[in-house]
């Protein structure tokens, strides 16, 4: 695991496209820990948890880099993970729920097998839909999305037969 490092200006003053700018001319992965330093730690952040106002004057956080967003993580050598995958099947093909689990690793950064995740929800392959499974490892959680689609395989022998009748 990677630890790079941003330092904000201030508290309110610096965005994270801004620190994401910071970053730009370092190779930053999948799983990377960001560690952000505020120089002006004196100064109360306020700071928004799912719509939810949190006060502090904390100087250092840690993020880990997401697919689509910065998590943010109270303890930065903490490997935890889990990675799944999003996949389409098709009505009454067979699915289980490890096909869409790619990798899990402990908090020291060992791979994990399949059998220690535990996987919330189900897919009925007879019935098209999308469908989310719920994969966790730990405290750590990811959503697969499955989505299955009508089998267009099997050919309607009604309109491509024809009957002749022959008379000799």
């Amino acid at each position: 695991m990677i630890l790079k490092k941003v330092e904000a200006v201030g508290y309110g003053k610096t965005t994270g496209v801004e620190l994401s700018k910071q970053l730009n001319d370092q190779s930053v992965n999948i799983g990377d820990i960001i560690e952000v330093y505020h120089k002006e730690a004196s100064k109360r952040v306020i700071r928004y948890n799912d719509d939810n106002k949190i006060s502090t004057d904390k100087e250092t956080y840690y993020y880990r880099i997401e697919k689509d967003q910065w998590v943010e993580v109270s303890d930065p050598t903490n490997q935890t993970s889990i990675h799944v995958k999003d996949s389409i099947v098709y009505s009454r093909d067979k699915w289980e729920s490890e096909d869409n689990f790619v990798s899990a690793t402990d908090k020291d950064g060992n791979v994990v097998p399949f059998s220690t995740v535990t996987v919330t929800g189900t897919v009925d392959t007879t019935k098209p839909g999308v469908y989310e499974v719920t994969y966790a490892n730990g405290e750590r959680t990811k959503v697969a999305v499955i989505t299955v689609k009508e089998n267009q395989e099997s050919l309607n022998m009604k309109d491509s037969m024809h009957l002749y009748r022959i008379q000799i």
